[in-house]
């Protein structure tokens, strides 16, 4: 049975529009994916990058789009992976029905997916994690 690979951990910004999405294996027990849709993404090292990559290029604050353009902006990389990994694509829906919860501060942000998800998206670091912020737990499904 082939794992469900979590699209939105990492992504490049070019302007406001996404280059690269980078995937992590779901799910505990399985090791990061290093060598998925990487383009302009650094290749992690440890679980700790798989989890939360870093960008290659700094995004300034006039380039960092606002975190529901941000979460929605990623629909695209995440499909195209999705395709190359034989991996079911997000629904189009929860990124075009993003809204946005809360600001949490310091540059992180609660958004509701169109069905009802939340997660938190950081756009100055091009991240996107769980609900809870913290970068070790497990994506929600679909993620």
């Amino acid at each position: 049975m082939r794992s469900r690979a979590a699209c939105l951990i990492g992504i490049v910004l070019a302007g406001s529009a996404p280059v690269a999405c980078t995937a992590q294996a779901s799910g505990p027990a399985e090791a990061p994916a290093a060598s998925t849709v990487t383009t302009g993404v650094s290749a992690p090292t440890s679980t700790a990058d798989a989890v939360a990559p870093t960008l290659a290029s700094t995004a300034t604050s006039a380039s960092v789009p606002g975190p529901v353009a941000f979460f929605r902006s990623l629909e695209a990389g995440c499909a195209q992976h999705a395709a190359s990994s034989g991996n079911p694509a997000v629904e189009p829906d929860r990124f075009a029905g993003a809204t946005l919860v809360r600001d949490l501060d310091g540059g992180s942000y609660l958004v509701r997916d169109g069905r009802g998800t939340q997660l938190v998206v950081q756009p100055a670091k091009g991240v996107v994690l769980p609900a809870s912020g913290n970068a070790s737990a497990e994506m929600p499904a679909p993620y």
